[in-house]
């Protein structure tokens, strides 16, 4: 037995799709209101959790010592209490690119990274170029690893700050709230992650919004696509 408040909404890599995140993954974690329950260590299950992680933890000198200090390694845990909604979600490494805009508050797992965003249309915007083939292409030509985006788009990719006035920016916003729409149509649950990307990225693609989006996104960086 554990208090209903352990159990959180968490997204994975599993759960993003382009323009989507159709559900989240429930996880277990001591955590009440942003902070350690202090009654953690007077629950049997939770003892048990720490004293097996303790037995069985690698030997490394990085290997985190105990199973709270793993729970927020460099503080990937609690750092996410204090960023601020909306965000925008895509994965760390793969062949692809995915990114949806998050406007709930949930916990986010390592293989997804997380940019906050100062407003829905800013989230919108960034999205849109996240998903584009354009930013595929230009990470491409700039990165140096052949399996990790991190935070190395950011560093190499020109993306510029959102701008309310500027016509193209206002453009991928539009697209982008039709693209959320197609997204969360086309989805179906009873098909694999990996089926559900392709279905909707090849919807967004006979609709011919996918490729507005990626024309006004190489035109936005077009030295780099």
């Amino acid at each position: 037995m554990v208090p209903r408040e352990w159990i959180h909404e968490c997204i994975f890599f599993t759960n993003l799709m382009p323009f989507h995140i159709p559900g989240v993954t429930p996880c277990l974690l001591p955590i009440v209101n942003g902070d350690w329950d202090p009654d953690r260590k007077n629950n049997d299950l939770y003892r048990l959790m720490y004293d097996i992680y303790r037995e069985r933890r690698g030997l490394g000198k990085n290997t985190p010592a105990t199973l709270e200090s793993r729970y927020n390694h460099q503080n990937s845990l609690f750092a996410q209490f204090g960023r601020h909604l909306p965000q925008v979600l895509y994965n760390t490494a793969g062949d692809n690119l995915y990114a949806a805009r998050m406007d709930k508050f949930r916990l986010i797992d390592v293989g997804l990274f997380t940019v906050p965003c100062k407003s829905n249309d800013e989230a919108l915007f960034l999205t849109a170029i996240l998903n584009a083939p354009a930013l595929l292409d230009a990470f491409r030509a700039a990165r140096q690893s052949d399996r990790h985006f991190v935070g190395h788009i950011w560093r190499k990719i020109p993306i510029p700050r959102y701008r309310q006035t500027n016509h193209a920016h206002r453009t991928l916003v539009k697209l982008a709230k039709i693209s959320e729409r197609v997204a969360a149509d086309v989805y179906d649950p009873n098909i694999t992650e990996k089926r559900n990307r392709n279905r909707i990225k090849t919807e967004l693609g006979l609709q011919g919004i996918l490729g507005r989006i990626d024309d006004t996104v190489r035109g936005i960086f077009p030295n780099h696509t």
